[in-house]
C-alpha cells in the first residue's frame, strides 16, 4: 500500500475509534486477520523493551512484512525533503531500499549520495550510483560534518535510544538536517513496530532539545517534517 492509503486507515483507527475499543484484544485480533500481520509480535516487542538486544530487533524487522510499497514517505513528504536539500553531499540514515535516495539522484546532481540501514536490502544492487552501508544508527561510520545534508525519515520511532540517535545525526551533518516522523497516537496494539509516538509537535520536539537557532517543523497529512540548519 502507498503511504497515502495507509494514512486513511490510520486516521480511522487512531482518531475515529476510541482507545477503549482500539485496545481490546478482540478488535486487534480482527485487525491481525484483516491485515495479515500478527499484531501480537508488535505488542510483545514493546512489552519486552527492557530485555531487547540489537540481534532481537534485527531478527524482528527481517521477518516482519513491509506495509508500504516502496517507501514509508508520502509523495508530499518526498517533495518537501527534496526541496530542502543543501550542498553536494547527502546521507539518508535509515534508508531502507534506497527509494528516496534514487529519487534525489534524479533531481539533484550531488557529488556524494550515501545510505545507511541496519539491514541489507536486495534493491541496493541496482543502485550502483549510491553508496550503501549496513550499520547501526547509534554509531555511524562517518566523520563529523561529513555530509552537507542528512536525512532521516520514518526511523527515529523505531530506535530505543532516540537521544543518542539524534546526536549522531547532528554529528555527521554539516549544513542541514531533515527528519520525518509519523504523527501517530500510541497503542500497545499498534500495527507499526514503533517505540516512540508523536501525536503532537511537542511530542517530537522534546527529543530535539536543545533546539538550534534555525529550525522549523511542518505537519504534512499524518507526518511531521522537521528541518534544522547549522
Amino acid at each position: 500500500m502507498k503511504r497515502e492509503h495507509t494514512n486513511i486507515v490510520r486516521f480511522i483507527i487512531e482518531d475515529c475509534i476510541p482507545p477503549i475499543i482500539r485496545d481490546l484484544p478482540l478488535f486487534n485480533a480482527f485487525l491481525s486477520k484483516v491485515s495479515g500481520m500478527d499484531l501480537k509480535k508488535c505488542r510483545n516487542l514493546r512489552k519486552n523493551i527492557p530485555s531487547l538486544t540489537p540481534e532481537t530487533l534485527a531478527a524482528f524487522y527481517k521477518d516482519y512484512p513491509r506495509i508500504q510499497a516502496d517507501t514509508d514517505n508520502s509523495q508530499r513528504c518526498i517533495r518537501e525533503v527534496i526541496a530542502h536539500i543543501t550542498g553536494n553531499s547527502l546521507c539518508d540514515v535509515g534508508c531502507g531500499t534506497g527509494h528516496l535516495l534514487n529519487l534525489v539522484s534524479q533531481e539533484h546532481p550531488l557529488d556524494t549520495l550515501a545510505g545507511v540501514d541496519f539491514s541489507r536490502h536486495s534493491e541496493w544492487a541496482a543502485l550502483s550510483h549510491i553508496q550503501f552501508f549496513r550499520h547501526d544508527i547509534l554509531n555511524l561510520p562517518f566523520q563529523d560534518g561529513q555530509f552537507d545534508t542528512v536525512v532521516c525519515t520514518h526511523t527515529l520511532e523505531h530506535v530505543l535510544d532516540i537521544a543518542a540517535a539524534v546526536r549522531e545525526l547532528r554529528r555527521i551533518c554539516a549544513k542541514k538536517l531533515i527528519i520525518v516522523v509519523p504523527r501517530e497516537r500510541e497503542s500497545i496494539w499498534s500495527v507499526n513496530a514503533h517505540f516512540h509516538y508523536f501525536p503532537y509537535e511537542h511530542s517530537f520536539l522534546k527529543h530535539m532539545l536543545p533546539l538550534p537557532a534555525k529550525w522549523a517543523i511542518k505537519r504534512i497529512q499524518r507526518d511531521y517534517v522537521y528541518v534544522e540548519e547549522k
